[in-house]
């Protein structure tokens, strides 16, 4: 099962060939929905969930393309930028010192 998400996720990025075959199996989908008239609620069950998928990949390369990880446990890294301000401050002197 995990080799299985590695082909759409792999370091906390979307890989171009998952994200390609997400978005057309995606489309497929709904291509066949609407030529199979499939006015039920398994068509329109369909029809949101390839949607959901088409969003979801969307936005993920929009993430991607601002420098984001945007399927990690930090997709901003504040746990990093919080270290870094730790460190910033124990370099600094503090007020008592100069009393």
């Amino acid at each position: 099962m995990k080799k299985f998400i590695r082909l759409f996720v792999k370091n906390g990025q979307t890989t171009p060939i998952g994200g390609l075959v997400a978005i057309m199996i995606a489309l497929v989908s709904i291509v066949l929905v609407i030529g199979f008239r499939l006015n039920n609620m398994f068509g329109w069950s369909i029809l949101v969930i390839s949607g959901v998928v088409i969003f979801i990949f969307g936005v993920a390369g929009k993430a991607e393309a601002l420098g984001l990880k945007p399927f990690t446990n930090d997709p901003l890294d504040w746990r990093r930028a919080k270290e870094t301000y730790k460190e910033g401050d124990k370099d600094k002197p503090s007020a008592k010192s100069n009393d």
